[in-house]
């Protein structure tokens, strides 16, 4: 197993923007997981840092030598008009568009509902941009990642997640999808992250892949992302760590 990428998402208002940066210095091959919604627009709340959140992360990004590697995550309403190729949002917000555009991934979520992605609307919008699109392999949308595979294998990860973002370990990982960079999320935290880096392993063979951490490395009332613990989740798997 080659993991060349290790993701740690929700970053929001309860850790500044120059912490993730000194944890870069430390983890290179850290990516963090940034979430944006409809929904929450930039006010903050848990999971989803604000508009001046995304201000200072986008300031940093532009003064610093080595900027953190970021992936921005989509939820709710934007997953949907990107999925019927609707881009119109992203351009219309200032702030969301300057993060996309310093980031390397996007990721959709799906959270386990089932989307329809209006073809060729879909991967005629993905044309020219830079980012890789990470889909969600959740057991609901499973079709929908073939159509696009079959169509532009080169455009899509697929990031293979059956809890929905709830955080729970899967009682076994499934095997990756050949021609396509598959990512693992659903339970990870500092202190299973060996052995479940060990048990991925002896599915993916010689693969290259990643892994995403999210819920477990937040404190118990969810209101604060724990660098202690982020620290101890990517300690414990950078000897894996192919880059």
């Amino acid at each position: 197993m080659k993991l060349n990428r290790v993701t740690v998402t929700g970053a929001d208002d309860s850790v500044q923007p120059e912490v993730l940066h000194r944890v870069q210095a430390q983890y290179p091959f850290v990516e963090w997981g940034i979430l944006v919604s409809g929904a929450s627009k930039g006010r903050g709340r848990a999971r989803f840092p604000s508009d001046d959140w995304l201000k200072q992360l986008i300031d940093l990004y532009d003064r610093v030598v080595y900027p953190p590697t970021i992936s921005v995550h989509v939820c709710g309403q934007w997953v949907r008009d990107l999925c019927a190729g609707n881009w119109e949002w992203l351009y219309q917000n200032n702030r969301i568009g300057a993060l996309f555009f310093r980031a390397s991934r996007v990721q959709l979520n799906f959270h386990s509902y089932a989307h329809k992605v209006v073809m060729p609307d879909f991967t005629d919008a993905l044309r020219g941009v830079k980012w890789q699109v990470i889909l969600q392999s959740d057991g609901v949308n499973d079709e929908l990642i073939r159509q696009v595979k079959d169509t532009h294998p080169d455009m899509v990860g697929v990031l293979h997640d059956r809890s929905g973002g709830a955080g729970i370990l899967p009682r076994q990982w499934p095997k990756p999808l050949k021609g396509m960079y598959n990512g693992y999320a659903g339970g990870l935290s500092a202190a299973n992250v060996v052995e479940q880096l060990r048990a991925l392993e002896e599915v993916v063979g010689d693969e290259t892949v990643w892994i995403d951490a999210e819920t477990r490395l937040r404190n118990h009332t969810n209101t604060q992302l724990m660098i202690p613990l982020v620290e101890e989740y990517l300690e414990a798997a950078e000897p894996w760590v192919r880059p």
